[in-house]
């Protein structure tokens, strides 16, 4: 969740909530603290009420976790539901600490209140990287896709290299070898190729395709195929995974600087054409990992929390049979 000054305006009443939530739990506190010796505790009034409540919203909290995976719910939108989970989880926070009576208490007590505490700053740490990894994405990775479908786009970036290999070395030496076995055969003969580019146009970026007729037959076409097969073929297939230098956009334009100079004048589209499928397979790659530093932190955020729920319905059990 991004909040900004476009978007603050809509946390302001949970904001609100947060602080007056705070305030009262705090003067409540206070008061009972009169005439006492020591901090009043868990079995105290002012404690009962505020263990009530942070287990309350510990409650809904975890009601987030359904509420996105079943997605026919209609019970407010996804947006106002992450607001509410930011700033009734924060409001938790003094409620828990105040209901402990500032001491960690038993073995069960204690481990309630670490985890409950690495949930909270787990929590936090997800929100900090949600306020600039997305825009980073958005500036570095022109040509981002869907995250789920990147193996399949850069199947078909394979492919229309390939095509575009077949058109320029011809089948003088029978049909070029594939990396990967095609759904369908492609037709030897095409009347056009068409692979994608990242380009800017002002303030707009992103993946455009262009078309090129297929080129005649170029010079030192062995060398043209051998270097798609060995290196770029299997680069465009596994990304990082191939351990290959076009993972290096330096490496790859001194790569493809010297394929050109290796090839005829009639090659310099062909070339071009497979550095620019080449610099997408770097920002597919460059997606894959920033999407995952986006989403690491869940790994420990969501079972924790799951944990801490677990353990809140023991500590419930357990202190109303000692109470």
């Amino acid at each position: 969740m991004l909040i900004n000054r476009e978007s603050l305006p809509r946390n302001l009443a949970w904001i609100a909530v947060f602080f007056l939530g705070t305030s009262a739990a705090i003067a409540a506190y206070g008061v009972c603290c009169i005439g006492q010796s020591r901090w009043p505790g868990g079995s105290s009034p002012v404690g009962l009420l505020l263990g009530i409540l942070g287990s309350s919203i510990m409650l809904f909290e975890f009601l987030l976790w359904p509420r996105k995976k079943v997605r026919s719910w209609r019970i407010g939108s996804a947006r106002a539901w992450m607001r509410a989970h930011l700033w009734l989880g924060l409001l938790t926070v003094p409620f828990i600490v105040l209901h402990s009576g500032f001491s960690l208490g038993g073995q069960l007590s204690s481990v309630l209140m670490i985890l409950f505490g690495v949930v909270i700053v787990s929590g936090i740490f997800g929100l900090v990287l949600q306020q600039f990894l997305p825009r980073m994405m958005f500036e570095r990775v022109q040509a981002e896709t869907i995250y789920s479908q990147i193996d399949y786009v850069a199947e078909q970036s394979y492919w229309n290299a390939e095509d575009l290999i077949e058109s320029a070395c011809g089948t003088a030496a029978g049909e070029v070898q594939s990396l990967r076995p095609r759904p369908r055969k492609a037709e030897s003969a095409r009347a056009f190729v068409t692979v994608g580019a990242v380009r800017s146009v002002g303030s707009v970026q992103g993946k455009v395709l262009q078309t090129q007729v297929p080129a005649a037959a170029v010079v030192n076409a062995d060398i043209l195929r051998d270097g798609f097969l060995k290196v770029v073929g299997p680069y465009l297939l596994a990304g990082r995974k191939a351990r290959s230098s076009l993972c290096s956009q330096t490496a790859a334009a001194e790569f493809f600087r010297k394929l050109r100079g290796s090839l005829g004048p009639g090659a310099g589209g062909i070339v071009d054409a497979l550095e620019n499928l080449c610099e997408q397979r770097r920002q597919y790659d460059l997606q894959i990992q920033i999407h995952g530093w986006l989403h690491s932190w869940l790994c420990v955020h969501v079972p924790l929390s799951a944990a801490l729920i677990g353990l809140v319905f023991v500590h419930i059990f357990f202190a109303l049979k000692f109470w």
